[in-house]
């Protein structure tokens, strides 16, 4: 009972999944609770600590995206 498909109004071979209301309440307390848990985790830190997780986080990512796309290219033979 957390989303329902409804058919598309131009194209009824299209489902689209949409959240009901008790889905949308759900999402709100899982993004809350998921929020809180994050500051306390963070509260454990010292500030400087925390930029340095972030800058970390950021160039982990970028690592990530750039190994992703050289992937794509290799297999693609597109840059």
């Amino acid at each position: 009972g957390l989303i329902e498909r409804r058919q598309d109004a131009k194209d009824r071979r299209l489902a689209i999944i949409v959240p009901t209301p008790a889905g949308l309440k759900q999402a709100k307390t899982i993004d809350e609770s998921r929020k809180a848990m994050m500051r306390s985790v963070h509260s454990h830190f010292a500030p400087e600590r925390l930029a340095l997780l972030a800058d970390l986080l950021e160039e982990y990512i970028a690592a990530v995206n750039a190994e992703g796309l050289a992937m794509i290219e290799k297999a693609t033979g597109k840059p």
